[in-house]
Formats: C-alpha cells, structure tokens, sequence
C-alpha cells in the first residue's frame, strides 16, 4: 500500500515484472508503420488533443501493422498476440485484488476486463476494420523538469537531428518498455513507453503498396471468360456480303438451277 495524507484513502501500487528476479518488460518490435507520431522538440503539446503546458506534454507514436513494405504481419501479429498475453495476466491480477485496485468486490472477470484499456487498439473506418495498433508514449520532461532524451537512430545509429524525426507511415523499430500500471475509477490498463526508436524506411521510398484484388476468392464463370461464338446475321442483312461469288458453279451448288 502506498502511504497518502491523513485525509485520502491508501492507494494500491501495481508493480508489473517478469520472471523470479522482477525483471523489468522490455522488448524491441520487428519492423513497423509510424501511425500519426508527435516527436519534435515539443511532443504533442499545442496538437488537438494535446496540453498547453510543457510539463504535461508527451512524445507518442503508434506502431502499427498497417500493409506497408517491409512489414511483416506475422511478426507484429505475434508482437501483438504477446502484449494481449500481458494484458490478461494484469486482468487476472486485478480481478483477484479488485476490493485494493478498483474498490469493487462482485465484479466477474468479464466485467473486469472490460474495464481495461487494450494495448493493443483496432482501428477502424466507420464499421469497417482498417489496422492494429499500439501506442507508446514518454513524458518530454523528467520529474526535474529537464528535456527527457529520446533517441531516434537512422538504420546506421546515426541520430536524425531536429526537423527530421520519424514521421507518418515511415517504417521503425522500436525499444518499448512497460512503463507502468495506472488505475482510475472505470479503467485500468498498462502504459508502454518508448526508449529507443529506430527509422527504417522513410514514406516516400516505400513502394506503393499493391491493390487487393476484391475478386480473389469469387468463381468467375466459365463462358464470361470464353470466345464469344460470331454473331448471327440479322434478319434481312445479306449473308452473302463479303463471299466471292463465281458465277454459274456457285449457284447450282446453292439450288439456283
């Protein structure tokens, strides 16, 4: 329990760890796509969902498994089938401990759950699914309001300088650590922060990406595809147009004796 004023309750402390010695989460995702990032100087700080004041802004990219060159779905596929993994050992804690997490007590482990905050989001266009992603984010100042350092490498661990941070659907790897477990009245969830970020690719030296053909798993029937049989003269049309025609022979062999 974590000590507080005379006049507030005590606050439960998660500690998220692995293995018997409490290692830290930590791990470094396969390549993937930047989805609308905010890592300039100033994070997210004067964006349209973003603080107005330094101390509360943060640097946050999505990393997502959007159909890119260079992605390898299976990869990040398995990447996020890990952190739901994740999710649900924190689930299952806090359903067990839900009186000291949550205030509550007759809460199912359904209903638990679905008070948590996915780390892992599907996005969509309206009701139609578009791609996974997962979002990573650090405060731009540490607790003695200095600028925290966030390292953004070109594949040659060169850094990439002021003005050329990793942009929208620029291909990365990314250092992510688990950074902490926060609670509030009707969510709960891990928080993911980033360490490193590696650009890949930048956009516009990607290839384009290859059309999906929407006809790949229906039959097309057989006669569309067929020669077309020529076509039957009109009624009325001369059937003859077009033949040499060489007098007498022609006409005793057509019964026009």
């Amino acid at each position: 329990m974590k000590p507080v004023g005379d006049n507030l309750k005590p606050k439960t402390t998660v500690r998220v760890t692995y293995g018997p010695t409490k290692r830290s989460l930590a791990l470094i995702t396969p390549p993937m796509a930047a989805d609308w990032p905010m890592l300039g100087p100033d994070g997210n700080m004067g964006s349209k969902f973003g603080p107005d004041a330094p101390d509360k802004a943060v640097y946050v990219v999505g990393l997502a498994d959007r159909a890119l060159e260079g992605v390898d779905q299976h990869r990040v596929a398995h990447l996020f089938t890990v952190l739901n993994l994740i999710d649900e050992r924190v689930s299952d804690f806090v359903f067990a401990h839900q009186k000291d997490v949550l205030g509550t007590r007759d809460l199912s482990p359904e209903a638990v759950r679905g008070k948590m905050s996915a780390a892992v989001k599907q996005r969509y266009d309206g009701d139609t699914p578009l791609y996974k992603r997962m979002n990573v984010s650090v405060r731009c100042l540490d607790y003695n309001g200095n600028r925290r350092a966030l390292p953004q490498l070109d594949c040659n661990r060169q850094p990439l300088g002021e003005g050329h941070e990793i942009k929208h659907e620029d291909l990365l790897m990314a250092a992510i650590q688990l950074d902490m477990f926060y609670s509030m009245t009707n969510v709960f969830g891990v928080k993911w922060a980033p360490v490193q970020l590696m650009l890949l690719r930048r956009r516009a030296d990607q290839a384009p990406p290859t059309p999906a053909d929407i006809w790949a798993n229906v039959g097309v029937p057989q006669w569309a595809t067929a020669e077309p049989p020529p076509a039957a003269p009109l009624p009325g049309s001369n059937a003859y147009a077009g033949m040499h025609v060489d007098g007498q022979h022609h006409f005793e062999s057509s019964g026009f004796n």
